[in-house]
C-alpha cells in the first residue's frame, strides 16, 4: 500500500491484519491517533518510509515494524567507484541487518532498515547502527546512524584507502591506528620499517631482513604497541 492518509480519528485503523506492508505514506495524520491497532493478534505489519507521530494499541500482542530506506555508494581515495565492496549494517545488539556488495557503479541496491519493533505498545529500538564498507587490502570505513533521527538515508558514502598492513616493496610505513594483524611472513630486502600512530599492531608472522625499525606513538599517553604472538616477530 502506497499513499497518504488523514482521518478525523485515525489515519490508519488496523484490525485482524497480518504480514502487511504500508509503504511511502509520506503524510499520515489522525485527529486522535495516527496508527491505531484494535486487534491484539495483528502481527508482522511493516510501515516503510511513513511519517507519523504516534501508535496506539488496544491489545498487548499487535506488532508494528517501522523501517526506512538506506543506500550507499563507495569509492576509492582517487574517486573511482569500488566494485565488490561489502556493505554491512550492524544494529545495536551487534546482529547483522544486511550485507550487500557494491556493483560496478559503486552502489548497493536500496535496502530496508529497521528503526524499531512495537509490540503491544512497547518499542524495541534497533539503533544505533554501525554500517561499514570493507574490501580486502583496504581500510574498513565506518558510519554510525540513529535512524530515529536520520530516517531515510539513501546518500550514504564510504571512501576506501589502501591498507598499510600489507607489504609490497621499498620502505614499509605502517599506520598503527589500523590495528593491523600481520600473519604473513615478509622479507623486506634491507628496507626500513616505520610503525607510527596510536593503536596496536599484532605480529604472528615474521618480518625479516630489514635495515631500521622505528615504532612511534604520538606522546607518552597515546602510544603504539607492537605485540608478537605465536612465534611471530621481527627477525634480522
Amino acid at each position: 500500500m502506497r499513499n497518504s492518509a488523514t482521518g478525523d480519528n485515525e489515519a490508519y485503523h488496523l484490525a485482524n491484519l497480518n504480514n502487511s506492508r504500508i509503504i511511502d505514506c509520506v503524510y499520515t495524520n489522525g485527529g486522535l491517533r495516527d496508527i491505531y491497532y484494535s486487534d491484539g493478534l495483528s502481527r508482522n505489519n511493516t510501515l516503510l518510509n511513513c511519517s507519523y507521530d504516534n501508535e496506539f494499541f488496544t491489545g498487548s500482542s499487535g506488532e508494528i515494524i517501522r523501517k526506512w530506506y538506506y543506500q550507499a555508494y563507495t569509492n576509492y581515495s582517487n574517486g573511482t567507484a569500488v566494485a565488490g565492496a561489502n556493505i554491512t549494517a550492524y544494529n545495536t545488539t551487534g546482529n547483522i541487518q544486511f550485507t550487500k556488495q557494491t556493483n560496478s557503479s559503486g552502489y548497493i541496491p536500496r535496502q530496508e532498515i529497521t528503526e524499531y519493533v512495537n509490540r503491544g505498545g512497547i518499542r524495541s529500538y534497533y539503533n544505533n547502527y554501525t554500517i561499514n564498507a570493507s574490501k580486502s587490502g583496504y581500510i574498513t570505513d565506518n558510519n554510525l546512524f540513529n535512524f530515529t533521527i536520520t530516517q531515510n538515508k539513501v546518500d550514504d558514502f564510504f571512501t576506501l584507502f589502501l591498507s598499510t598492513c600489507n607489504y609490497s616493496s621499498g620502505n614499509w610505513l605502517i599506520n598503527c591506528s589500523e590495528n593491523c594483524y600481520i600473519d604473513s611472513n615478509y622479507n623486506i630486502g634491507k628496507n626500513n620499517i616505520s610503525i607510527i600512530g596510536v593503536g596496536t599492531v599484532t605480529l604472528s608472522g615474521n618480518i625479516s631482513n630489514y635495515n631500521k625499525l622505528l615504532i612511534a606513538g604520538q606522546n607518552s599517553s597515546n602510544i603504539c604497541t607492537v605485540r608478537c604472538i605465536n612465534g611471530g616477530c621481527f627477525k634480522f
